[in-house]
């Protein structure tokens, strides 16, 4: 049971990351002069952003 915890926390984790990691791009000069790209990378944050936040309230909840 443990180690499904891990992995899902480790994936929780990554996703994490790429959300953070989209933030930052979304920001740059080169994904806002490409619209094709700005979407897709947009949408994808979408899709992250409540697992992102679930995960970001636990991190909180735990290091409390």
């Amino acid at each position: 049971m443990i180690v499904k915890s891990e992995r899902l926390l480790n994936k929780l984790a990554q996703m994490d990351d790429r959300y953070t990691e989209i933030d930052r791009l979304i920001s740059s000069p080169e994904i806002v002069s490409n619209p094709t790209r700005l979407i897709s990378l947009t949408k994808e944050q979408g899709r992250l952003k409540a697992i992102v936040k679930g995960y970001r309230n636990y991190k909180t909840v735990c290091d409390q």
